[in-house]
């Protein structure tokens, strides 16, 4: 039904657009968000082609968000939940049920690092969701976005990965897909194959589910620059990258 040759055309930055069935291989896949609002901006066009095909989809997020900071004590957990049935609400359109998402709740700006108090039991929480979902692929955000949170997700998720009796896939989306960074230029000194996937056929899908999250309380690039916003849309591509060695982080 889909084909498997992957035509290719080079798109500038000396990355190549690949044709949306590229995303057969990835089969069931488990995507990870270090805040709410970061799986759609960075990977929602691959999120609705992957349902598209048929394919199981998970997501996990392990950052609030810093659902409740605005909050008053005593109305917190209402709020909470409240705004977690928004982000729900939002991946909905792209086709994620509710049953196929998990929040670890881990407070923004201390997502525990590695070597810090609190990231094996992070890993124990994600090892047990790889373990109950068993994914074939695990996209996960691009470690060099200049964001704490971020890293301390990838180093989370790629230790769960390793402590895991099956091998997995792991490939990284890029939250701004707009930002001049090469994610050649990893800080980790590794080369990772980097790609662009042509997302024309369901960015609808996606625009509508970010509509929707720009009417709740979290931070978006594009309250302060819609030329970025406007850059984003009009761009019907996602970047990717995917490192050789199983070794990093």
């Amino acid at each position: 039904m889909f084909a498997q040759k992957k035509s290719l055309q080079n798109f500038g930055h000396g990355t190549l657009l690949y044709p949306s069935a590229q995303v057969y291989d990835w089969g069931t896949t488990l995507v990870v968000s270090p805040h709410p609002n970061c799986e759609v901006l960075g990977c929602g066009g691959a999120m609705a082609l992957l349902r598209q095909m048929g394919y199981r989809v998970h997501v996990m997020f392990v950052g609030d968000g810093n659902l409740t900071a605005q909050s008053e004590d005593n109305q917190g957990d209402w709020l909470e939940q409240s705004q977690s049935a928004e982000v729900v609400e939002s991946i909905n359109k792209i086709g994620i049920s509710n049953d196929a998402t998990v929040f670890l709740n881990l407070r923004e700006n201390l997502i525990p690092i590695r070597e810090q108090p609190g990231f094996e039991e992070a890993v124990r929480l994600c090892l047990n969701e790889l373990e109950s979902f068993q994914p074939d692929t695990i996209l996960l955000p691009f470690l060099d976005q200049g964001n704490r949170d971020v890293q301390a997700t990838w180093q989370i998720v790629r230790q769960a990965a390793r402590l895991s009796y099956y091998p997995i896939r792991m490939v990284e989306y890029r939250l701004w897909s707009w930002s001049s960074t090469n994610p050649a230029e990893s800080a980790s000194g590794a080369n990772p194959k980097t790609w662009r996937l042509d997302i024309k056929e369901v960015i609808d899908i996606k625009l509508s589910a970010l509509d929707s999250q720009r009417n709740e309380q979290y931070s978006f690039p594009w309250q302060n620059s819609g030329q970025e916003v406007l850059l984003h849309q009009t761009n019907p591509w996602e970047l990717y990258c995917e490192y050789t060695s199983e070794e990093i982080g």
